[in-house]
C-alpha cells in the first residue's frame, strides 16, 4: 500500500488507541476512587469499632493497630508496628496465642475465641478475648487479622451478678427461716395471752407465762429484723417499743456490769414507739451501757431511762427548731465524780476492762442520724448522760385513755377463718371460741367455698389472709358475697399496707388487721367490723 493509503488507517488506529487509553484511565480512576471509598469505609469501621483490631504479618509482627487497640493499651499507634505481638503478652499465654495465629495462617475460617493477658503502657495487665482470621497475602505483608475486646468490665459484671445471685439466695433462705420463725412466735404469743387471761393475778404460774410471752415477743422482733434484712415486704412497717428491748437485754447487761456497778432501768409505761429496727435499738443500748460501765472502775450505777418528749422538747446543737414528738432513750452513769465527758463522745474510742473490748460510738451516731434522731451529751458533778431522741410514730403513742380497762368484747356470730398456716389458723379459732363465737376454719379458698356451701346456718364474717395459695382472697370474697349477701370481711396479713393496696383489696365492706396482732386487737377488731353493719 502506498503511504497515502496507509495514512488514513494509521490515523483511525491512533484515534481508537486514544479512546482505549481514555477508557482505561477512566476505569483506573473509578477503581482507585472505589478503593479509596472502601478504605474510607474500613477506616470508619475501625474507628467506630469498640473491638481492638490488629493486622499481623507472617512473623506475628504488627502492621496496623486500630484506634480502639491504641486506647485499650494506652499507647500511640506508631509505637507498635514492627514489634512482635507475642512479646507484649504474658509469658504463660504466648503459646496459646502463637498456636491460634498459626492455625489462622494455615487455613480458612475464624479461630477462637481465646483469652490472653497483655501489658498496657501503664504497666497493668489487661485480660482480652480474641479471634483470629487468616488472609490471602496480597503483597502488603498482612496475613492475619486479630480482633480482641477487654474482658475486665465483663468479668466485673459477671462477678457482681454472681454476688447478687448469692445474696438473693441467702435472702430467700433467710426469708423462709424467718417467716416460719415469725409465725411460731405469733402462735406462742397468742397462746400466752390466752393462758394469762385464765390465771389470777397472784397465781405463781403467771410470772412463768409472762416470761414466755416476753421471750416470744423478742423472738418476733428478731425474726422481723431478719425479714427486713432479707428485704421482705412482710412486717416492713413493724415498729419498735424501746421498753421491750431494754427489758429483754437488761438481764444480760447486769451480768456484764462487774463488781460494784449496778444497772437501773426507769421505763415510761406510756412510751410511744419508734420506726427503728429492734436490733439497732439493742445495739444502741449495749454500746452506751458498756461504755458507761468502763468509766466506773470504782463502782457506781448505770441507769437506762425511756420517756416521751413533747414537741419542742429537743433542740439540735445547730440551733434548729425543736423536734416534734420524740421518744428519749437516756443512758447515764453516777459515781464518776463528774469525769471529763470528752472521752465519751470520741466516736472511735476503745475501752478495755478485764480484757473486754467495747465497741466505739460510731455505730451509735450512725444509727441515730440515719433514723432522723439526735444525740445530746451532758456531764456534771453527779455524772454523765447520753440522751438519744428518736422521732415518735404519732399513731402508735400509748396514752392512758388508750389502755383497755373494760372486758374484751364477746360475740355469738359465726366466723369463717381462711388461713393457710395451721398454727395461726388454730390460734385464731381458739381466741374466737373463747370469746363466744362459732368458728368455721379452712386452709385455702376452695375449701372455704365448700364449707360455706355445706353450712346450713348463717356466716356473719370471713377472716382471710391476703396472700393465699390457690384461689385469691379477692376472688374468694367476691364469690362468698354472691353466695351470702351481707357477709362481712376482715383481711389479715403481715404484709405492708402498700402491698395490700396492690392487691386491690380495699373494697366496700372489708377491713384490715395487721399481723402480728394480740388477742385484744383481734377481739376488738372483729367486734368493730361486725357492729359496723
Amino acid at each position: 500500500m502506498t503511504p497515502d493509503e496507509i495514512r488514513p488507517e494509521l490515523a483511525a488506529g491512533a484515534e481508537d488507541l486514544r479512546w482505549e487509553l481514555a477508557r482505561a484511565r477512566a476505569d483506573r480512576e473509578r477503581a482507585e476512587a472505589a478503593q479509596r471509598r472502601a478504605e474510607e469505609r474500613l477506616r470508619l469501621c475501625l474507628d467506630q469499632s469498640w473491638d481492638a483490631v490488629v493486622f499481623l504479618d507472617d512473623g506475628a509482627g504488627v502492621r496496623f493497630v486500630s484506634p480502639a487497640a491504641r486506647t485499650l493499651l494506652g499507647i500511640r499507634g506508631e509505637a507498635l508496628p514492627g514489634r512482635d505481638v507475642l512479646a507484649l503478652l504474658a509469658a504463660d499465654d504466648r503459646a496459646v496465642v502463637a498456636e491460634a495465629l498459626g492455625r489462622a495462617r494455615r487455613g480458612p475460617g475464624i479461630i477462637g475465641p481465646f483469652e490472653f493477658r497483655v501489658r498496657a503502657a501503664d504497666g497493668t495487665w489487661r485480660l482480652l478475648e480474641a479471634r483470629a482470621r487468616g488472609l490471602v497475602p496480597d503483597g502488603d505483608g498482612v496475613v492475619v487479622v486479630l480482633t480482641a475486646r477487654d474482658l475486665g468490665d465483663r468479668r466485673t459484671l459477671e462477678e457482681r451478678f454472681a454476688d447478687t445471685e448469692r445474696t438473693e439466695a441467702i435472702g430467700r433462705l433467710a426469708r423462709s427461716v424467718a417467716h416460719d420463725g415469725h409465725n411460731v412466735m405469733r402462735v406462742i404469743m397468742g397462746y400466752s395471752d390466752l393462758l394469762l387471761a385464765t390465771l389470777d393475778a397472784d397465781d405463781p404460774r403467771r410470772a412463768q407465762v409472762e416470761s414466755i410471752r416476753r421471750a416470744s415477743e423478742w423472738g418476733a422482733v428478731l425474726t422481723g429484723d431478719l425479714l427486713r434484712a432479707a428485704r421482705d415486704p412482710e412486717i416492713a412497717s413493724t415498729t419498735t417499743d424501746l421498753n421491750v428491748v431494754v427489758s429483754t437485754v437488761a438481764p444480760m447487761l447486769r451480768q456484764l456490769m462487774g463488781p460494784g456497778v449496778e444497772l437501773v432501768t426507769t421505763l415510761d409505761p406510756l412510751l410511744g414507739r419508734v420506726g427503728v429496727a429492734a436490733g439497732e435499738i439493742e445495739q444502741l443500748v449495749l454500746n452506751l451501757v458498756l461504755h458507761m460501765r468502763t468509766a466506773l472502775p470504782q463502782g457506781g450505777a448505770v441507769t437506762v431511762e425511756t420517756a416521751n418528749v413533747p414537741g419542742g422538747g429537743v433542740v439540735r446543737r445547730s440551733g434548729e427548731a425543736g423536734v416534734g414528738g420524740s421518744v428519749m432513750l437516756a443512758v447515764s452513769r453516777s459515781g464518776d465524780e463528774g469525769r471529763d465527758v470528752a472521752p465519751l463522745v470520741e466516736p472511735w474510742v476503745d475501752a478495755h476492762e478485764g480484757g473486754d473490748r467495747v465497741l466505739g460510738l460510731a455505730d451509735v451516731h450512725q444509727i441515730v442520724k440515719q433514723r432522723g434522731g439526735h444525740i445530746a451529751v451532758s456531764s456534771d458533778s453527779g455524772g454523765s448522760t447520753f440522751r438519744i431522741y428518736l422521732p415518735r410514730l404519732e399513731d402508735m403513742i400509748v396514752t392512758a385513755e388508750a389502755i383497755p380497762e373494760a372486758p374484751l368484747p364477746r360475740g355469738s356470730e359465726t366466723v369463717l377463718i381462711v388461713e393457710d398456716e395451721k398454727p395461726v389458723r388454730e390460734l385464731i379459732r381458739d381466741i374466737l371460741r373463747l370469746h363466744g363465737y362459732t368458728v368455721l376454719a379452712a386452709r385455702e379458698g376452695n375449701e372455704a367455698l365448700t364449707i360455706a356451701t355445706r353450712h346450713g346456718g348463717a356466716i356473719d364474717i370471713v377472716i382471710t389472709d391476703v396472700i393465699m395459695p390457690g384461689l385469691s382472697s379477692r376472688d374468694l370474697v367476691a364469690r362468698l358475697a354472691a353466695m351470702r349477701p351481707g357477709i362481712r370481711t376482715l383481711y389479715i396479713s403481715g404484709y405492708t399496707d402498700e402491698l395490700i393496696g396492690q392487691h386491690e383489696l380495699r373494697s366496700v365492706g372489708s377491713d384490715f388487721l395487721q399481723k402480728p396482732f394480740t388477742v385484744d386487737a383481734l377481739a376488738r377488731k372483729i367486734r368493730e367490723v361486725l357492729d359496723a353493719r
